[in-house]
């Protein structure tokens, strides 16, 4: 039996402070080891775009609207919205992606 990994480019577009432990040089640093012969085997597929329904199976509509509507725009580097999460213009995609891998 295969072992599947999912992932997203959209994953990467997540900013944060450099010290976080969120940022994207994690997920980079997962991702070259993963390229490594010995992981050959890995089942490779892109993560597929949860649905809101999806979202509301764990959240709570005013949860998901307010998370979404605190996604900056292009123009704003990241702000934080309590004192470990922060935010990007790239999250709401990211954050789709990691919740369609499931």
């Amino acid at each position: 039996m295969a072992t599947l990994y999912l992932s997203h480019p959209a994953c990467l577009e997540h900013r944060v402070p450099a010290d976080h432990p969120e940022r994207p040089a994690r997920l980079e640093a997962v991702e070259k080891i993963l390229a490594h012969d010995h992981f050959a085997a890995l089942q490779r597929e892109e993560a597929p775009r949860a649905e809101r329904e999806h979202l509301l199976l764990a959240h709570t509509e005013e949860h998901v609207a307010a998370i979404e509507d605190a996604v900056p725009g292009p123009q704003e580097r990241m702000r934080p919205i309590d004192p470990d999460t922060w935010l990007s213009a790239g999250s709401w995609e990211a954050a789709l992606r990691a919740a369609g891998a499931g």
